[in-house]
């Protein structure tokens, strides 16, 4: 990994956000650099390290550091931690950026629309305002939506014009779906799909490629045909009596008495009571 040059780093700045209240462990995502880096910075005297009681920032105080990062950054958006070196490559991404390049499909990776926000594309086709964000699961929540960082970024976005493509990375792994998305991109159809089309796609495909009973059609195991219920239904050798008839036995006997009517142990007809949810 190539050392960073402490010189082209700004540490008058970063020392008097420092000074200003921001803990030292909270500077690295502040500014985008090691913990690391700030060690040698302080032992080649070009920051000093302050120990103080943590406290909550007034919001005069945040709004200042928020300022001065940002004014920081405009000056050199190089330094951006988005823009570094060392950040983490998304495989699926990567994987899709190739299948462009394969198919001659001009594209720019890690694009900023707008200076004002320092938000970024990871494919983006600026010609036709077209976005296409290759997620992983930390972008969702349980419920499938996406999460309120995400949502606002995708907002920003399509406020200065842009139609923005959430995908969910299993897509890429998808021959079939993969090869219909680099065909839409290339005969510029992209835009006539719905914003989540290739991710709904492929969760209704999964959907459908699952295993299913023959009875009731529920999903199982590949090696099955029958799910539990099901095939407990078909081996069982002792019919079960019905609910109704079942509740009137278990108010005037016991569970063995039942069990020896039926030629079944009580364990057995203290699961037909479950069963009908009766206990």
């Amino acid at each position: 990994m190539k050392k960073i040059d402490l010189n082209t780093i700004d540490w008058n700045l970063i020392q008097k956000t420092h000074d200003s209240g921001v803990f030292w462990n909270d500077l690295p995502k502040h500014y985008g650099i090691s913990k690391t880096v700030l060690e040698r910075a302080v032992k080649n005297n070009l920051l000093v390290k302050k120990s103080f009681k943590r406290h909550p920032l007034k919001e005069e105080t945040k709004n200042k550091i928020s300022i001065a990062r940002k004014k920081y950054l405009r000056e050199n958006p190089d330094k951006h931690p988005w823009k570094r070196n060392s950040k983490f490559k998304s495989k699926p991404c990567e994987i899709f950026k190739q299948r462009l390049l394969e198919n001659s499909i001009n594209f720019i990776e890690e694009y900023q629309p707008s200076k004002e926000r320092f938000y970024t594309i990871d494919v983006a086709f600026p010609n036709k305002m077209i976005g296409i964000e290759i997620n992983g699961n930390q972008h969702y929540n349980r419920d499938g939506t996406l999460k309120n960082y995400y949502k606002t970024r995708n907002d920003f976005f399509e406020e200065l014009g842009w139609k923005i493509y959430e995908i969910h990375y299993s897509v890429i792994y998808s021959d079939e779906l993969l090869s219909v998305l680099i065909n839409d991109v290339k005969n510029f159809s992209l835009s006539k799909k719905e914003h989540e089309y290739y991710t709904k796609e492929f969760f209704r495909m999964k959907e459908e490629s699952k295993n299913r009973c023959v009875d009731c059609n529920k999903p199982i195991f590949k090696t099955a045909n029958r799910c539990g219920k099901c095939n407990g239904i078909l081996s069982r050798k002792v019919e079960r009596p019905n609910k109704e008839t079942l509740i009137e036995l278990i108010k005037n006997n016991t569970w063995r008495s039942i069990g020896k009517t039926y030629g079944v142990s009580d364990n057995a007809v203290r699961k037909w009571a479950k069963f009908y949810e009766l206990i």
